[in-house]
C-alpha cells in the first residue's frame, strides 16, 4: 500500500465466502476482508497489501465486501452483527494504521470510504452506505475500551542491533498509530531528538524523520520510515 486512507464498503451481491473467488488469480478481483450477515469475518489480504477491489483506489485504501444483496433491488440491510463485524475491522485499522473514526466522500479522503466514491458503480447500496456512521460509532467505543487490538509488541533488540524493521512505511498523512511507531520514536528520542513517543506517526515524527534523513544523507529525504531510515536510526552514528 503507497497510504493508508482507510476503508472502502462493498456490498457482495452473493450469499456465502467469497474466498473460492478471491483464491482465484484469474478472477482479477479481491478484497481485503469479507463479513457475513452472521458476523463472521473473513480476512483474505493482509492490510498492508493491495488487493483489487476498487480500481485506483487499490493502494490507499482497503476493502471489506458484505454477504447478501444478491437479489433485486439488491438493498439488504445489514443485520446487528454484520455492524459489529465491520466495526471490529475498522476499530484495528484504527489502532494499526490510523484510519480516522470519520466518513469519506471522496476519493483521496481519509476515513470509512465507499466503492462507488471513486468508481462508477452501484457498490454498495444506500441502505449499507448509510450505516457507516453507525459503525464508526460502534468501532469508537471498542478504541475507547481498550478490546481493539494491537499490533504485537516488537522482539526486542540486541543491544546496538536495530530490531527488525516492521514492515510497513511510517508515513504521514494520515497519522499512523503502532508498537513499530513507538519504537522507532523511541529509539530516536535515545538519540538525543525531542519528540513525543506516544506511538502515533504524525506531523512532529515526519519533521524529525526528514531532519535526520538530511543529517545522515538517506537517500530519499521524504519523511518516511522505511527500512533504510528505520536501521539508520540504530546503526548511524549519533552527532
Amino acid at each position: 500500500m503507497s497510504a493508508q486512507l482507510g476503508l472502502l464498503l462493498h456490498h457482495a451481491v452473493a450469499d456465502g465466502s467469497l474466498q473460492y473467488m478471491f483464491n482465484n488469480p484469474s478472477s482479477q478481483v479481491s478484497a481485503h476482508f469479507w463479513v457475513a450477515l452472521d458476523g463472521t469475518v473473513e480476512q483474505y489480504v493482509d492490510s498492508e497489501t493491495v488487493a483489487w477491489h476498487a480500481m485506483q483506489m487499490n493502494d490507499t485504501y482497503c476493502g471489506v465486501e458484505t454477504e447478501g444483496c444478491s437479489d433485486p433491488p439488491y438493498a439488504e440491510a445489514m443485520t446487528e452483527a454484520m455492524i459489529d463485524g465491520l466495526a471490529r475491522i475498522y476499530a484495528e485499522g484504527h489502532r494499526r494504521h490510523g484510519w480516522p473514526l470519520v466518513t469519506a466522500e471522496a476519493d483521496g479522503q481519509a476515513g470509512f470510504g465507499y466503492h462507488r466514491m471513486g468508481v462508477a458503480t452501484a457498490c454498495p447500496c444506500d441502505t449499507r452506505l448509510a450505516m457507516r456512521p453507525e459503525i464508526l460509532t460502534r468501532a469508537g467505543e471498542l478504541v475507547d475500551s481498550g478490546r481493539a487490538p494491537l499490533p504485537p509488541p516488537e522482539p526486542p533488540a540486541e543491544p546496538g542491533m536495530a530490531p527488525p524493521w516492521p514492515g510497513r512505511y511510517l508515513a504521514y498523512p494520515p497519522v499512523m498509530q503502532g508498537t513499530d511507531v513507538h519504537t522507532w520514536q523511541a529509539q530516536m528520542a535515545a538519540r538525543g531528538w525531542e519528540l513525543t513517543v506516544d506511538g502515533q506517526y504524525g506531523p512532529q515524527s515526519q519533521g524529525i524523520c526528514i531532519a535526520f534523513q538530511t543529517e545522515k544523507h538517506l537517500d530519499p529525504v521524504d519523511g518516511i520510515v522505511g527500512p533504510d531510515t528505520w536501521a539508520a536510526a540504530w546503526a548511524a552514528p549519533v552527532t
